[in-house]
């Protein structure tokens, strides 16, 4: 949220000073460069996606219009102006003077060749007239523009399943920075799952915790075995809050759990927060190389009632798990009486009085 509101209170402000009337002569090739510098430097920052997002996925997660329909607002407002002053008005004259032939002028050719392709009826009444209804329905136009690049775009199908729309979403830039970008790559499908890294062509994209193929958001959120305990308690802060799971199978969606869903505010927030909640308690994103798998391969097991290596894929048959160092625990006056570890001993009675 901070790192959004910086770049579009500063650096968007910056560099669309004069957009109105300096944008005319702005070539194709800035135009582009100013729109990667967007998508690429400041939009992946601010939402925190991965680096390998698409850029149609990273303008519809952050929610931001692009450069090119903001400056045609621009440009046709202050031709909404000018159309409104007297017809002494210096500006009027010179615009007539323009039509006339008399005097050359390098904005009113571009400003006339946008409106030509304006065909919105709530924009060619209000053209000219008092108020900010013009304003108002061009920006509308330019979101209805902007919905239907993003249904017509070809990549950012997993976010478009959540996020219909290219418009922000203020519930999504509430909460801390990890919650952000945590809900973020959920929605765009980019993320530290063993799916993403197959596309990044680092492996097959096997879950590493149970017996399936892949390992997307999907099958992380709503199937895999392996946190069932995370994920009853997840339901738990959902009906806690009030918001009822849907009679599906399983009763979870990734719409409902990623703010895709129409919900109060408050139950909006409560999910998204039960969410990262989830994720964080299944340790999946803070550990290396899977050094918890062993303790998931026990909960797959007990799940299915029957020898983990008849379900667990290719990679772990015949791979025993380690044995654990058997730890000991003592009660020490330092740590207030809470257990602390000690280094793995034989089996003996632990010296001190043990806590309660």
């Amino acid at each position: 949220m901070m790192a959004s509101t910086i770049y579009c209170g500063v650096a968007r402000s910056a560099a669309e000073y004069g957009r109105a009337v300096y944008g005319v002569e702005l070539s194709d090739a800035n135009a582009g460069s100013l729109e990667l510098l967007q998508l690429l430097s400041f939009a992946k920052h601010a939402t925190g996606c991965h680096g390998a997002t698409p850029a149609e996925a990273v303008r519809a997660e952050a929610g931001w219009m692009e450069l090119a329909k903001r400056r045609r607002n621009a440009r046709l407002a202050v031709y909404h102006r000018v159309l409104r002053l007297d017809d002494d008005h210096p500006v009027q004259v010179l615009r007539r003077e323009r039509e006339d032939g008399l005097r050359p002028s390098r904005f009113f050719p571009a400003v006339e060749e946008d409106w030509s392709r304006i065909f919105d009826r709530d924009c060619l009444r209000a053209l000219g007239q008092p108020g900010d209804a013009f304003k108002l329905a061009m920006r509308r136009l330019a979101w209805q523009e902007a919905d239907a690049d993003w249904a017509a775009a070809g990549a950012g199908k997993h976010l478009r399943r959540v996020k219909p729309t290219a418009r922000p979403w203020r519930h999504a830039e509430e909460g801390a920075r990890a919650t952000t970008t945590t809900l973020a790559r959920f929605r765009c499908d980019w993320n530290g799952l063993a799916d993403t890294a197959r596309r990044l062509g680092r492996g097959t994209g096997a879950c590493p915790h149970c017996i399936s193929p892949r390992e997307d958001r999907d099958h992380f959120l709503l199937h895999c075995v392996a946190w069932l305990p995370e994920r009853h308690r997840l339901i738990c802060k959902l009906v806690d809050a009030g918001v009822d799971p849907p009679e599906t199978e399983p009763p979870l969606t990734c719409k409902l759990l990623l703010g895709g869903e129409r919900l109060p505010r408050t139950k909006q927030r409560a999910v998204l927060q039960a969410t990262v909640q989830f994720a964080q308690e299944t340790e999946r994103f803070g550990t290396a190389n899977g050094e918890h798998s062993s303790q998931r391969r026990e909960v797959v097991q007990r799940h299915a009632g029957r020898r983990l290596d008849t379900l667990a894929p290719p990679a772990w048959r015949g791979v025993p798990p380690r044995p654990r160092p058997q730890q000991l625990r003592r009660c020490d006056a330092s740590s207030r009486g809470r257990w602390q570890p000690t280094a793995a001993t034989p089996p003996r009675q632990p010296t001190g009085q043990p806590c309660e």
